[in-house]
């Protein structure tokens, strides 16, 4: 049987473990999976009269499952063939543009991570693209990042580091994926610890699992002491020290940025303020703190521990 997918047709939707809508406030939603941005594919699976049941085929789960779950059927549109991009959105937030010329006419804003299609046919400061619903558009061209293959790796990690400092400030937000942007659906919008790590990685092409242990996973495990910028730091729970449940990323010296908790902003950390030791000192106790298991991986590395 053909498969049939979906494309999001708005700037940002949540992703449901149930078809029910999410809060519209900063809480811990135990029923939000994770969010979608536009022009995100979707695998459908099924549907009753107000959502779809999918899988978000672009947030890897695990090696074999993408992240299910349910979305309005206002938020997405079927498609005949999966799209194929070749610009990310680079900032935390990108307008749109009925006309270049027109530059006050904005169609709508757009979230970091958001992939679109540019097309040939723009001018010296904007690209071209087209709409889900087929209308041309333009954007500027430096809110996107093309591909670049071979970029040698210092400079890639320097440039995962400069997009993760573009979420400083922002709220967390559980299950949330998106830049802190303006939705006509009263989205609430946010992101958590690994949503963080998996889109500042997307805006530089390269994808990641979407989910802490997953990304844990597909680390290659590293020693504290070749740490490098871009590298990441996951901390286990309390019962499991193989159950990661958080995820920061690594800056330099004693410092990481991490999205934490409900009630907070994205911030940069040190070792020191939050777990009362240096990481020297944490590993000479095995990085085990607070009953909680320290790790380092790098995805950067060809490898992966499992």
């Amino acid at each position: 049987m053909k498969k049939q997918f979906l494309v999001v047709t708005v700037p940002v939707t949540n992703l449901r473990k149930e078809p029910v809508e999410a809060s519209v406030e900063y809480v811990c939603d135990d029923l939000q999976e994770t969010q979608l941005l536009y022009n995100e594919c979707l695998l459908y699976k099924d549907e009753n009269e107000d959502w779809y049941y999918v899988e978000a085929v672009e947030q890897q789960k695990s090696t074999s499952q993408s992240y299910p779950g349910w979305i309005l059927k206002t938020s997405a549109m079927s498609i005949d063939l999966r799209p194929a991009f070749n610009a990310v959105i680079k900032h935390a937030q990108a307008i749109i543009l009925k006309d270049p010329l027109e530059k006050a006419e904005s169609l709508f804003t757009l979230s970091i991570g958001t992939r679109l299609a540019i097309e040939d046919g723009g001018n010296n400061d904007y690209y071209k693209t087209t709409l889900t619903d087929g209308r041309k558009s333009w954007i500027r061209k430096d809110d996107v990042n093309i591909p670049a293959p071979g970029m040698e790796i210092g400079s890639l990690r320097k440039n995962i580091i400069e997009t993760t400092k573009l979420f400083l400030g922002m709220p967390y937000l559980w299950g949330g994926r998106s830049a802190y942007v303006p939705t006509a659906e009263g989205v609430v919008t946010g992101v958590d610890c690994s949503s963080l790590t998996n889109l500042a990685y997307r805006v530089n092409w390269l994808d990641i699992p979407r989910d802490a242990h997953d990304q844990w996973s597909a680390s290659t495990e590293i020693v504290y002491d070749v740490l490098e910028p871009a590298d990441l730091i996951f901390v286990s729970t309390e019962e499991a020290h193989d159950k990661i449940t958080h995820v920061m990323m690594y800056l330099a010296g004693e410092e990481f940025i991490e999205a934490l908790e409900t009630g907070s902003v994205v911030t940069i950390n040190t070792f020191k303020n939050k777990f009362g030791v240096t990481l020297r000192d944490a590993a000479q106790q095995d990085f085990i703190i607070n009953k909680r298991k320290m790790y380092f991986g790098s995805l950067l590395i060809a490898g992966g521990k499992k």
